[in-house]
């Protein structure tokens, strides 16, 4: 796992977007990273994708964008988070001032994990491109729910993807 040399490039470099797709990027990994975004006000986009950041990694990636307000796009694709991740992102969306751009495709988010999501989403008032595309256990009830909150956003410029 290359997190943590990569974590003090970021931190020494004021770096603004990184891409670590497809680097093996474990749990351990991505908690080294979260460290890095809570004291980092440089980095503007992350990419995450195809790595195996988990739901411990996602906890701790959404705990440190609690504090965090530069980053404004982030790219979790393929990361397995499924349900128990969603719910911990749901808790940052509420709070989170300054993502703008959340890709959680492929990530085996299923109906509970998208009722939790939306709930985050109605006390968001930045978020404007949400893609979940690939959940592919997402039943009926979900997309309407998606559909219905896409409309009923608090600043109507919410877009969706799913």
């Amino acid at each position: 796992d290359a997190a943590p040399t990569l974590a003090v490039v970021i931190k020494n470099t004021g770096v603004q977007t990184i891409n670590l797709s497809s680097n093996r990027i474990s749990c351990e990994g991505a908690v080294v990273l979260a460290r890095v975004l809570e004291g980092d006000a440089q980095l503007t986009s992350l990419k995450l994708e195809d790595n195996r950041v988990g739901v411990r990694g996602i906890q701790a990636l959404s705990q440190a964008l609690l504090v965090n307000t530069s980053l404004s796009f982030l790219s979790i694709k393929q990361n397995q988070i499924g349900d128990y991740g969603s719910t911990s992102v749901a808790s940052m969306l509420r709070l989170n001032q300054g993502l703008t751009d959340l890709n959680l495709v492929a990530n085996d988010i299923r109906d509970a994990g998208i009722r939790e999501l939306c709930a985050g989403l109605a006390e968001n008032f930045t978020l404007r491109n949400l893609r979940l595309l690939n959940n592919d256990n997402m039943g009926p009830a979900s997309k309407k729910l998606l559909v219905t909150m896409q409309q009923t956003s608090v600043s109507k410029k919410l877009r969706i993807y799913f």
